[in-house]
């Protein structure tokens, strides 16, 4: 006796739902189709394309993630520290899996494929204790070429105290130091050189007659200086009394002869 097509059906029907633990069920027209887990590379973009579209799920509107491609002219410590910053902005925390994964997913062109061959072994995005195996210390040490320290140099030769006081100035100037390539790139009388050659006219005479041997020792001198700056300003104008104060003194004009009846 032949075998119907449903008698067929219904033995398929038996082995999926042995085989997988899912029924497809009746209609053949409409089969309930298991859902499809990926699995190694495919199942990892899935998991960096979820992250990121999550952060639109649950924030209505976020700071975009900027992307690295690896190209001349990207600075990669500058896109490590915008990505950070991002991803905090983000309110992502302080979760370096997670930091990871995203920072993955925003290496495109060249920058991806140096991290699926070179940098393939890498684990975390920066908190290893093998700086080898943390992707922002490869990535930065990959791609930062002597074109972009260059540019840093020619900055830090601009550097100009603006209205900021000596420490938050030194902290710009070691931002840039650090961006130019460091003690190996500057060299310690450099460094003093364009310190001193940036600061306000105020500080300038005082550091330079100090002689300071380093950039620290320049520091401290022009630190000192600016410290009796603001003594002196606050014994001739203690801080109580503001422009505003000043504006509503009643001037007494004239002498007590005057008002004499």
């Amino acid at each position: 006796m032949a075998v119907t097509r449903d008698e067929i059906r219904t033995d398929l029907r038996a082995v999926t739902n042995t085989m997988y633990g899912h029924d497809i069920g009746p209609d053949w027209n409409n089969l309930a189709v298991p859902p499809i887990t990926l699995t190694g590379l495919q199942g990892e973009v899935q998991a960096n394309t979820n992250a990121i579209g999550n952060l639109n799920a649950n924030r209505g509107a976020i700071v975009e993630i900027p992307a690295f491609y690896g190209t001349s002219g990207e600075d990669p410590e500058e896109w490590a520290d915008k990505f950070e910053e991002t991803f905090t902005a983000n309110g992502l925390g302080n979760d370096d899996a997670q930091r990871f994964r995203l920072a993955k997913a925003k290496l495109m062109g060249g920058a991806a494929d140096w991290l699926k061959t070179e940098g393939v072994n890498i684990v975390d995005w920066n908190v290893n204790g093998d700086h080898n195996l943390r992707l922002r210390v490869r990535i930065i040490g990959k791609y930062a070429s002597d074109e972009i320290k260059d540019r840093w140099l020619e900055q830090l030769e601009k550097i100009r105290q603006g209205d900021e006081n000596v420490t938050q100035y030194l902290t710009r100037f070691k931002y840039m130091l650090k961006r130019a390539g460091g003690d190996a790139a500057v060299a310690a009388n450099q460094q003093k050189r364009i310190f001193i050659r940036g600061l306000k006219p105020d500080f300038t005479k005082d550091v330079v007659m100090g002689n300071p041997a380093d950039l620290n020792a320049t520091f401290q001198i022009a630190k000192n200086v600016e410290r009796g700056l603001e003594a002196l300003t606050d014994k001739v104008q203690p801080k109580g009394i503001n422009d505003e104060q000043r504006r509503q003194e009643p001037i007494v004009q004239g002498n007590v002869r005057n008002n004499k009846g």
